[in-house]
């Protein structure tokens, strides 16, 4: 028999029933797609989820603005602003940082004190976690064995905060040595691929350690209330 754990709900329409119950607390876990298959929607709705229940957030940006974030998510009725005022969320925006001086490098050490500051100074028990795209960070590093230091440090660090959090990947990412899909609890996919002249949008859940979850594709839309996933209808 499993043993139950504390689960928190994606806020995706049919996930958590894939999931079998929602993502297990406290655990990393990878969201991989192309441009344009929803993967900050992904997170945005993971995080908005934990409004409803009173849980705070912290969002990393690393490919866009606070301001472009803010503004996209209107669209879905997702009030971020107020969400700050609140104290809820705190958005990082360090693709500022880069656009601003691109010779800088943002690196595991530098987010993690970040975070860590973020934490400490607003004196908040965070519940979730967005890092958008961890591609977008330089984790290379002189040794297969100082790499694989840095990664566990950073995900020991959020497994002691207690934080369940979603990054996202443009591709398969990897270190220089390690596969980052093989030190996260879990790996989702979503493809994109156009059938004649309709856009098909296909969910994977490829990896999920400590329970058990439906292995089928699902095909998933992303409409005006965010993404929802069809884990009982056929792709075709």
């Amino acid at each position: 028999m499993e043993k139950k754990q504390e689960r928190l709900s994606s806020g995706i329409s049919g996930l958590d029933e894939m999931l079998g119950g929602g993502f297990l607390a406290g655990r990393n876990y990878l969201v991989i797609g192309e441009p344009g298959t929803g993967k900050t929607t992904f997170c945005t709705q993971f995080v908005f989820e934990g409004f409803l229940r009173n849980e705070k957030a912290i969002f990393i940006t690393l490919d866009q603005t606070k301001n472009e974030l803010l503004s996209d998510m209107i669209f879905f009725g997702w009030d971020f602003v107020d969400k700050q005022a609140e104290g809820l969320l705190t958005i990082l925006d360090f693709y500022d940082i880069l656009s601003l001086e691109p010779s800088i490098k943002i690196t595991i050490g530098s987010l993690e004190r970040g975070l860590r500051q973020a934490t400490q100074e607003e004196e908040i028990k965070i519940d979730r976690l967005v890092i958008d795209p961890v591609s977008a960070i330089d984790i290379g590093y002189e040794s297969e064995t100082s790499s694989r230091t840095e990664i566990f440090k950073l995900f020991r660090s959020l497994g002691e905060m207690d934080i369940t959090t979603l990054l996202t990947s443009e591709k398969p990412y990897k270190t220089s040595f390690l596969p980052l899909e093989y030190v996260t609890s879990g790996v989702i996919v979503l493809t994109n691929f156009r059938k004649e002249e309709s856009l098909i949008r296909i969910l994977e859940i490829r990896k999920m350690r400590g329970t058990k979850f439906n292995e089928k594709l699902a095909p998933y839309k992303i409409t005006e209330k965010g993404i929802e996933v069809f884990p009982d209808q056929k792709i075709f």
